[in-house]
């Protein structure tokens, strides 16, 4: 006997009451910004949300690229101020005259979350500021930037081809112009039974991988302690058996720990880092290794030996498309150390400050090219190693 049993469609009085109070909290939490972050019009493509100068409203959307300011009446201080500390200590955040800055990383919707940045004034003279960044589930793989226009099909062919050679790939750029984005697709590409560990000052990789295990480093408390900055977690990566490390930005004493892990048979690792170009690279990262108290000949050395890939990253100042712009690979074959030759595809040279040559393959045209240098370059190195 198939027994029927009807189920209701219809909405329960105690589901209605739980969307009730989820939109009310929504409210409660995000204030006058609720009803922005409510419209789908403004959040589908949205990558920045703005409050500041003075309380006005502003937006950076990918379909309309640049800031652009909403029709809003102004926050006054008391409320933009109430804000900024509300969505800060939400997440056990500390936010104050003591502690004037602060970061967090809020849900906004299943899909999306929300990186907060708060500066009060009068540290902020023009008032105090709130800096909002999309974070979306990482629905990028590399054949879908492909189709999108962030790469060609031969750079994500080389790209794959480094991946699997365990080249050590660093991603450079300006802020927004898609390092997390392509670190997501490429950390998505790499093998299931791989052990990737990430290790970001704030949660911004949103991507899925079995073997994912995502670190993050925590501000002192209020007592001045607790801190945990990202060196330490670096090395604590280091003990956690990984086979590929992923650092979301390299910015201070994390860069030696990073280039020290990557000369010790942690090869393959990905990591991004600000700079205005592929040829200013090395030069941060020496100043970043000399600044955590590295001996310059050492930190020459270091940088040669473990940087592979550098992956640059730019944005069209009037269609806003994000693409990349330079790919530079490494050739392992040594010169005078403290001068680092790069040549670009004209066939220029400069001198820069680490100990290898680099083959600049801006066009995807070049990718093959610079495949043939790298490969005769690492037999040469093979060769100098047994001379030695």
């Amino acid at each position: 006997m198939i027994h029927v049993v009807k189920h209701s469609l219809g909405v329960g009085k105690k589901d209605q009451k739980g969307a009730k109070e989820n939109m009310m909290a929504h409210a409660d939490l995000w204030g006058p910004l609720a009803s922005i972050l409510n419209d789908p019009a403004i959040t589908t493509t949205l990558t920045d949300l703005i409050v500041g100068p003075r309380g006005t409203i502003w937006v950076d959307c990918a379909h309309d690229p640049g800031l652009h300011r909403l029709p809003h009446t102004p926050l006054c201080e008391e409320d933009c101020r109430s804000l900024a500390v509300r969505l800060i200590r939400s997440t056990g955040g500390r936010l104050d005259d003591a502690h004037p800055w602060a970061d967090a990383t809020l849900p906004l919707n299943p899909t999306t979350r929300m990186r907060v940045h708060a500066v009060l004034a009068p540290l902020a003279t023009t008032g105090t500021t709130i800096s909002l960044r999309a974070l979306r589930t990482s629905t990028h793989t590399l054949p879908s930037l492909v189709t999108s226009g962030f790469l060609t099909s031969r750079q994500c062919a080389e790209l794959v081809r480094d991946l699997e050679a365990r080249h050590s790939i660093l991603i450079s750029g300006a802020t927004g112009v898609g390092k997390t984005t392509l670190l997501g697709a490429l950390a998505t590409s790499l093998p299931a039974q791989e052990r990737l560990i990430c290790i970001e000052d704030t949660a911004e990789l949103n991507l899925y991988h079995p073997q994912l295990v995502q670190l993050v480093t925590r501000d002192n408390n209020t007592e001045g302690r607790g801190g945990i900055p990202m060196s330490v977690l670096v090395w604590q990566a280091l003990r956690m058996r990984p086979d590929r490390i992923i650092v979301g930005e390299v910015r201070g004493n994390e860069a030696v720990d990073l280039l020290t892990a990557l000369n010790t048979g942690h090869r393959g690792s990905l990591a991004s880092i600000h700079a205005n170009s592929a040829r200013d690279v090395p030069h941060r990262l020496l100043t970043l290794a000399l600044t955590a108290g590295m001996p310059e000949a050492a930190a020459q050395h270091t940088i040669a030996s473990a940087l592979d890939v550098i992956v640059h990253l730019a944005r069209d100042s009037y269609t806003g498309q994000r693409h990349i712009s330079d790919i530079w690979h490494a050739r392992n074959t040594w010169h005078t150390v403290g001068s680092w030759c790069m040549s670009d595809k004209y066939g220029d040279d400069y001198a820069d400050s680490s100990g290898r040559n680099i083959s600049r393959s801006s066009d995807a045209s070049d990718n093959n090219k610079a495949c043939e240098n790298r490969e005769a370059c690492e037999n040469s190195r093979e060769e100098m190693a047994c001379d030695e």
